[in-house]
């Protein structure tokens, strides 16, 4: 892709976050994805964009979980969402939606989860910190 005036433009970050930030029009696409607030329980505190963020850069990064910087939620939180997802099967559903969503506007380019380095890099961490 040659950078133009309209693709700076377009893809120009307005404040200081990690690359892996999803831009506010990946965000409108992804938000209707991810779960509604639940009625029962207390109110949810934590932003979800800040969590989904924290995914792509633990993906992208290759960090381990407790190596999550503090701009993002707590470890615990990100933590518990990602299983939490990966187990309904939304993130498998997101993915499904980026690819469509990328070959119909060649537009947006949401970032991937790639599910298997994540587990890989959670049990890697894991484990050094058993012994």
């Amino acid at each position: 892709m040659a950078w133009t005036e309209l693709t700076r433009a377009q893809h120009k970050r307005k404040t200081k976050r990690y690359p892996s930030d999803l831009t506010d029009a990946e965000w409108t696409i992804m938000e209707p994805l991810l779960p509604g607030r639940n009625r029962l329980g207390r109110p949810r505190k934590v932003k979800l964009r800040r969590v989904w963020n924290a995914i792509p850069y633990l993906a992208a990064s290759g960090c381990a979980w407790s190596l999550l910087p503090k701009g993002f939620p707590p470890v615990s939180t990100v933590r518990y969402y990602f299983y939490r997802w990966r187990d309904d099967g939304l993130l498998v559903e997101i993915n499904r939606g980026c690819c469509h969503v990328n070959s119909r506007s060649q537009k947006v380019v949401l970032p991937m989860v790639h599910q298997a380095a994540l587990a890989a890099n959670f049990h890697a961490s894991n484990a050094s910190s058993r012994w």
